[in-house]
């Protein structure tokens, strides 16, 4: 799902029109240039019916939008809200269904105004097949 949701977010042209290819999952590697995004999974769940399980899971991903201003975080973080919220799509052979549950707006402190990073945060419930 992982490697999936990643390739898809890349493949749209508004997200990759700002980030080219700086999407990491987890962490943002000290030295990447801005803007960025990470993503991160919150939680998964598996789906499971009377006969066991349905090869579907329910994963919350977070996806931090980085910016060197507040204006390109946010629309970084409009480019990623786009494509996913209350969408259906198939990426490498996995069908996925998303839904924004919510949304902050962030900022991580630097040494100057100058060095300050923006932040969006965004909430993703992904339904998805595993």
């Amino acid at each position: 799902m992982e490697e999936a949701l990643r390739a898809f977010l890349l493949a749209q042209s508004g997200v990759s029109s700002l980030i080219t290819d700086r999407a990491y999952w987890n962490m943002r590697p000290q030295a990447a240039s801005l803007p960025a995004l990470v993503l991160q999974v919150i939680d998964r769940t598996p789906a499971y019916a009377m006969d066991g399980n349905s090869a579907l899971a329910e994963t919350r991903v977070q996806a931090d939008c980085y910016g060197l201003t507040y204006s390109q975080a946010k629309t970084l973080a409009r480019a990623v809200r786009t494509p996913l919220d209350g969408k259906r799509f198939t990426q490498s052979s996995i069908r996925f269904e998303a839904f924004r549950l919510d949304e902050r707006d962030l900022s991580e402190a630097g040494t100057t105004e100058a060095e300050r990073v923006h932040r969006i945060s965004l909430d993703f419930q992904i339904w998805h097949q595993e």
